[in-house]
């Protein structure tokens, strides 16, 4: 799945997603612990998902107007069990027809798209390996 976050093009491997659906979300009152990049939380089918903005994970700043937002399946490595991401916009599905992961472990491989874009290809456990969280 192609998405984008502050005008850069990312995608993440579309067996990462569950749903894709508004970015509707609850705010919860803020511990002293709690990063700045959780902006809420969202109930989907009886399990409660903690929501991320995206932008701040990849060291951006807050989305004023994300218009997407991604409940991941559960992904054995991250902080939480239920994980959201609020994106600017999803911009497709796609193939990714080549990928370069020689870059530094930190830094998210390299997708070539089949339109000729190259976008990060976002691991869910490569985002939140960097940060902590009191969540």
């Amino acid at each position: 799945m192609t998405l984008e976050v502050g005008g850069q093009g990312y995608a993440i491997d579309l067996r990462h997603v569950l749903r894709v659906t508004d970015p509707l979300w609850s705010a919860i009152p803020r511990r002293p612990d709690c990063p700045a990049a959780v902006r809420g939380v969202y109930g989907y089918v009886g399990n409660l998902y903690t929501v991320f903005d995206l932008s701040i994970l990849l060291g951006g700043v807050a989305q004023a107007d994300a218009r997407a937002m991604l409940l991941l399946r559960p992904v054995p490595g991250l902080p939480v069990a239920r994980v959201a991401l609020l994106a600017g916009m999803t911009t497709g599905v796609m193939d990714v027809v080549d990928i370069d992961s020689s870059g530094p472990p930190a830094a998210h491989p390299l997708a070539g798209l089949p339109d000729g874009r190259v976008v990060a290809a976002l691991d869910p456990v490569r985002l939140f390996s960097a940060h902590h969280f009191g969540v």
